[in-house]
């Protein structure tokens, strides 16, 4: 509307053929539907919905893909969820309310009529529908690394094709840099080497 540019195009040029890989951002079941029909991959993240959520989008998603013929694997769905992987469950707890203020504040400035303060900061109050502490370390691949590797499986059950990992959702910069290591090293590689003994 208001700016064209009529020289302007990408350089390099896109290496894939026709066109670069195509991941859909789809939050409801229309999007779902509308993305996985066509073909694309679909990606989605459930911030701290139960896992009834994203057996729906699973369903939906899977369904929709079969319906238009498209080949599982080939076609992908993807999740995001926030990770803690720690030495034991009591410890991976402890990054709950950090979960929690973090969910808080997120859903907050989204709501109408939610203000900043002079700094532009939101108060992180409690919502309405918010999942209890129990439920967000439930929904979170969160724990000592067994129990995140029992928790990943569940996604691969689902139909989950790739997953989307959300560590930086605000816990102090060593813990963070922890939960990454112990998350590739003792997560990550026997969840590929389990998969690969399954094929």
């Amino acid at each position: 509307k208001h700016y064209k540019f009529d020289t302007t195009f990408v350089w390099p040029r896109p290496a894939q053929k026709p066109h670069p890989t195509i991941w859909y951002a789809a939050m409801t079941t229309p999007s779902i539907q509308y993305a996985a029909e066509r073909g694309f991959h679909v990606a989605n993240w459930p911030f701290l919905k139960p896992m009834s959520f994203v057996e729906d989008v699973a369903e939906k998603f899977h369904l929709a893909r079969e319906e238009a013929g498209n080949a599982r694997g080939a076609q992908k769905l993807s999740i995001m969820r926030p990770v803690y992987v720690a030495a034991s469950e009591e410890e991976a707890r402890e990054a709950v309310p950090t979960m929690l203020s973090n969910h808080r504040l997120s859903q907050r400035i989204r709501e109408p009529g939610v203000e900043a303060d002079a700094r532009g900061f939101v108060e992180p109050e409690p919502l309405d529908d918010e999942p209890t502490p129990d439920e967000t370390f439930e929904v979170m691949i969160a724990g000592d690394p067994a129990q995140c590797l029992e928790k990943l499986h569940h996604y691969a059950e689902l139909g989950v094709d790739e997953f989307i990992t959300w560590f930086d959702f605000g816990m102090d910069h060593e813990r963070n840099w922890e939960t990454r290591q112990r998350f590739a090293e003792e997560v990550m590689t026997p969840f590929r080497r389990q998969l690969k003994a399954a094929e």
